[in-house]
């Protein structure tokens, strides 16, 4: 929670998408479809008595490391 004197409490929220999941994409309009499946990160925060605001996203670079 962020606590602001001029403001109501403000929760943020940061969201981590998985994969892309395909079988949803299907049922969209293909023009909804988006480009670019790579996973993706969401921040929001939420004050008080008011509505979720999306404050931004980005894509996640594709993890090049090998394993093992």
């Amino acid at each position: 929670m962020l606590y602001r004197p001029d403001g109501p409490p403000t929760q943020q929220l940061f969201l981590g998408g998985g994969s892309f999941d395909e079988s949803y994409a299907f049922t969209l309009d293909p023009a909804l479809v988006p480009e670019n499946h790579d996973p993706r990160i969401f921040a929001y925060d939420y004050a008080s008595g008011g509505s979720p605001r999306s404050l931004f996203g980005f894509s996640l670079p594709p993890n090049t490391e090998e394993s093992g």
